[in-house]
């Protein structure tokens, strides 16, 4: 029996942008999934850790002969605000440090959603089932769960962004506005590729990040963002995500 448990990393992060980034991002986002808790406590709730800078300073110490380095702050302040600008945290300040939620924490740390896991072990305790069938509902299985995560993944991107022009605005309901985006795609017939991309783009316009503040408002100029970007594409011989 190996003490402290144990956390899983996909091998698909290896085609992901943190993959190609500075080697203390890596660091400190690889630090801060083991620290997260596996199962609710008190204090935080599954997939979450409190902890400030200077637990991670310590927790990633190393040794040059007898003198101790660690991460700067800043370099800590960096890591986190570009994983929170990629979705991949969230943070809320408190008196004891910064509670740290890792987005998609189910969805990565569940063995059971990895291939193969425990086929063996199950397929001898059911009755066998048609081929189609279980194909068939595998498919219906991971489309309604990469579009619940691409909802709440999307929600947390805008919000993040939001946040990053306007430090001081509230937490809001991440379900709420996971539904709206969800609405968008489901109704309106967007694909999530294209929910980024105005998202992204919004956030960046002087005028535009000052009036969506929200999925409802995000939906409700939609058709009048994506007739803007495609001028300005045209512009600058950039095609709109069709």
């Amino acid at each position: 029996m190996i003490k402290g448990g144990y956390y899983i990393k996909a091998r698909c992060i290896q085609d992901s942008e943190i993959a190609h980034t500075a080697p203390h991002i890596r660091e400190i986002w690889d630090w801060v999934l083991k620290e997260a808790n596996h199962k609710d406590t008190k204090v935080c709730k599954r997939g979450q850790c409190v902890r400030s800078y200077k637990d991670i300073q310590e927790g990633l110490l190393w040794y040059i002969g007898w003198r101790k380095m660690t991460y700067s702050k800043d370099q800590c302040e960096i890591a986190m605000k570009w994983l929170r600008k990629r979705a991949m945290i969230t943070t809320k300040k408190t008196t004891r440090g910064l509670i740290i939620t890792i987005v998609n924490y189910d969805k990565y740390q569940l063995p059971a959603n990895y291939d193969n896991h425990t086929q063996d072990a199950t397929i001898t305790t059911r009755e066998p089932q048609n081929l189609h069938t279980i194909n068939k509902n595998v498919k219906n299985e991971k489309n309604v769960n990469n579009k619940d995560s691409d909802d709440k993944r999307l929600a947390t991107l805008l919000k993040n962004l939001i946040k990053e022009n306007i430090p001081a605005f509230k937490d809001p309901d991440i379900d709420k506005w996971a539904y709206c985006i969800n609405k968008i795609s489901r109704i309106d017939k967007y694909t999530y590729k294209q929910i980024e991309y105005v998202i992204r783009w919004s956030q960046k316009s002087d005028f535009w990040q000052a009036n969506i503040l929200s999925p409802e408002k995000l939906r409700k100029q939609f058709i009048t963002l994506i007739a803007q970007i495609k001028r300005d594409s045209n512009k600058n011989s950039i095609t709109f995500i069709e």
